[in-house]
């Protein structure tokens, strides 16, 4: 066997201790590390949810528009039948003018064509025409009393409203 002096002892031993981590050292450094994994998470969570809210209202917006680019192409009431508000008795979509879309939804919706569109059919396009005084658009008047109306569409998503949007035509 072979003998050790004391000063090789003497630093083994004060060595000894000094080699590594301690538990508690370890323990502390899991729980920040857990602690900002989690904080991680939530802001990536966070982020999906705000990405999903975005495509929602950019797709309602859409589809807005849609209904935006149809009134464009009629005109406001039914010349042949004057004073006729909304859909005339046996008249079907696509409508003809402009007075026929009151009170329409449009679920799955249309486009500006009044065709169906695909891939939107968690979405309805609301759809409401009101005749406004010429000189006060805020103000609503009799149903075709008035060569001006606002055209409004409330878009929704699985029932619950995304966007609204409202313009005023005068013909």
């Amino acid at each position: 066997m072979m003998k050790r002096n004391r000063k090789e002892t003497d630093l083994r031993v004060a060595n000894c201790g000094r080699a590594g981590f301690t538990l508690v050292e370890i323990l502390v450094a899991a729980a920040i590390i857990g602690m900002v994994f989690v904080v991680l998470l939530e802001a990536f969570t966070v982020g999906l949810r705000m990405i999903e809210q975005s495509r929602r209202m950019t797709m309602a917006a859409s589809l807005a528009e849609e209904i935006h680019e149809m009134v464009l192409t009629l005109p406001l009431a039914d010349p042949e039948i004057p004073g006729q508000w909304g859909l005339e008795a046996g008249e079907l979509m696509p409508p003809d003018d402009v007075d026929d879309l009151d009170d329409q939804v449009f679920s799955p919706p249309v486009g500006g064509d009044g065709l169906v569109l695909t891939g939107a059919d968690d979405y309805a396009q609301h759809v409401t025409v009101t005749s406004v005084s010429a000189s006060d658009f805020a103000v609503a008047v009799a149903d075709g009393t008035s060569n001006v109306c606002r055209v409004s569409v409330s878009v929704t998503h699985r029932g619950l409203e995304v966007s609204r949007v409202s313009w005023v035509l005068v013909r």
